[in-house]
């Protein structure tokens, strides 16, 4: 099941390219915050997204970015930098 959320997660996002492609901006909204969405839930779940370090926080804001979600994109990346340096920081 975990893994299933990751390749939902793919899948809402090549919606969102395929939905930039026919020029259907209401759909590419729709599937760039599903994506976030699933991203988000992968997450909470402990499923690894990527094997690179923070990826998926910047695929989560990019999705929202350009959904028009703005604040919650720089929420995401300010939170994420916050761990990032607590991170590098704590050896």
């Amino acid at each position: 099941h975990e893994k299933s959320l990751v390749e939902a997660a793919w899948q809402a996002l090549r919606a969102a390219w395929a939905c930039d492609d026919s020029n259907n901006e209401q759909g590419a909204v729709r599937s760039r915050l599903r994506a976030a969405k699933l991203i988000d839930e992968s997450r909470s779940a402990n499923v690894e997204f990527s094997k690179q370090l923070g990826l998926d926080r910047c695929i989560e804001a990019d999705a929202l970015r350009r959904a028009g979600e703005h604040q919650r994109a720089k929420d995401l990346l300010q939170h994420m930098q916050v761990n990032f340096y607590i991170y590098i920081n704590s050896d």
